[in-house]
């Protein structure tokens, strides 16, 4: 690779305003100036390296704080939350996004082009702007000074990690090439990745999950005129060969841009958890099902957790209602499963026991669940053997052949000798 590339940005620089003339017989210039002429709004961060800073406004679904339901939508924020004693603040917020010289995370490939997000609050105004810090690496020479201003960031205090499939790809490069480069791993941060969610809440309702589908299939951002990110890798190599900086500066701007898509995702998803915890009509379109049965978990899983105690009752009762919304208006038959057994177990049993029957005589996929779950009702709650025992039985002829099988021969043949002991 021929040269060093400030000499070459210097070539380009003076081709540019010194018409021409050779570099030798110019004045040397600071690095930081070369690289504004070139790049402009770049400032010199290190050997080879380049920052520059900017502002957007914050997503107008971003609320002042967290909700408890913020931790059901974004798993990570609970564990991130227990482990902490109360929930992040949205200035603890950082969201990272890194472009790389390949897109299988391989030992040879590194980081380039490093973005962080930060909400700051507007003084006076009551809301926060999002503040945007890149870093560019010029050239392999200086990819340790690149290191250390990106690592730089993660040592203000508490910071929440928010990424998009950051643990398996950004988070990992960023790692290796530390221990490679620094010999030391990068600062320990708790992490949010926002993938795995994002898959939860929109994997049925999006033609796929990465995060320029969903910014623009659900959250409705226009990103037309958009460099596309799988070209970040020639790119940046066609810049250290040819030092022309226009392709160059639309996989910064592509970049700066998932980073404002992130905190919109994110933001996204703490608007929904707010309105369903407030029994609000949700912005945008969501896997209703998908997000009630992860909410039912989460309420008999953490219904002892010191941190939500106050708040478990209400969160119960949103997840109730979101349950019965998938269950009755979108006519999911898992949903309508699981509200059906809760009201049976702990609501108005005579509704739940009605829409159970409704869904054993249905023959659906959930038919045979159905079956089990009456018998064990009129066995266990109602002390009801024949019913229990018919109920069993139609649902051994509802199994046939599926998971359910063996159970249920295993229960016909006890209630059987339990009926025949009673009579």
């Amino acid at each position: 690779m021929a040269g060093n590339l400030k000499d070459r940005l210097r070539r380009i620089h003076d081709a540019k305003n010194h018409g021409g003339k050779p570099p030798e017989a110019l004045p040397k210039e600071p690095a930081g100036k070369e690289a504004q002429g070139v790049l402009p709004g770049w400032e010199e961060a290190g050997f080879q390296t380049l920052r520059r800073k900017m502002s957007l406004p914050a997503p107008a679904d971003l609320p002042q704080s967290l909700s408890a339901a913020a931790s059901i939508v974004v798993p990570d924020i609970n564990r991130i939350a227990i482990r902490r004693g109360s929930l992040p603040e949205i200035t603890d917020l950082l969201f990272f996004d890194l472009e790389t010289t390949g897109l299988s995370g391989g030992a040879g490939t590194l980081a380039f082009l490093a973005a962080f997000g930060r909400f700051v609050p507007t003084s006076g105004r009551g809301g926060f702007e999002l503040h945007i810090t890149q870093y560019l690496l010029l050239d392999f020479p200086g990819e340790k000074h690149f290191l250390n201003a990106v690592t730089a960031e993660f040592e203000k205090p508490h910071p929440t990690l928010v990424t998009y499939n950051g643990k398996c790809f950004d988070w990992q490069i960023l790692r290796n090439r530390c221990i490679v480069i620094n010999r030391a791993e990068p600062p320990p941060c708790d992490h949010a990745d926002l993938l795995y969610p994002a898959r939860r809440l929109w994997k049925r309702v999006a033609s796929n999950c990465s995060q320029g589908t969903i910014e623009t299939e659900v959250l409705g951002i226009d990103r037309s005129g958009d460099t596309p990110g799988y070209m970040a890798p020639q790119i940046w190599l066609d810049f250290l060969n040819n030092g022309r900086p226009d392709a160059l500066l639309g996989i910064c701007d592509h970049n700066k841009r998932d980073i404002a898509g992130l905190a919109a995702v994110f933001a996204s998803m703490a608007d929904l958890a707010m309105r369903l915890f407030a029994g609000t009509p949700a912005k945008h379109i969501f896997d209703t099902e998908k997000l009630a049965l992860h909410w039912r978990d989460f309420a008999r899983r953490f219904q002892n957790e010191p941190l939500y105690a106050g708040q478990m009752p209400a969160l119960e009762k949103a997840g109730s209602v979101l349950l019965r919304l998938a269950a009755g208006e979108k006519h999911h038959s898992k949903a309508a499963f699981f509200y059906a057994l809760d009201q049976m177990q702990c609501g108005d049993h005579d509704d739940g026991k009605k829409r159970m029957l409704e869904i054993a005589a249905s023959c659906g996929g959930w038919g045979a669940a159905a079956f089990r779950a009456l018998a064990i009702d009129s066995e266990k709650h109602r002390r009801d053997i024949p019913a229990a025992l018919d109920f069993a039985k139609k649902g051994l002829a509802a199994a046939a052949g599926g998971v359910l099988q063996e159970d249920f021969q295993r229960r016909v043949r006890r209630l059987e000798e339990k009926l025949g002991t009673l009579l």
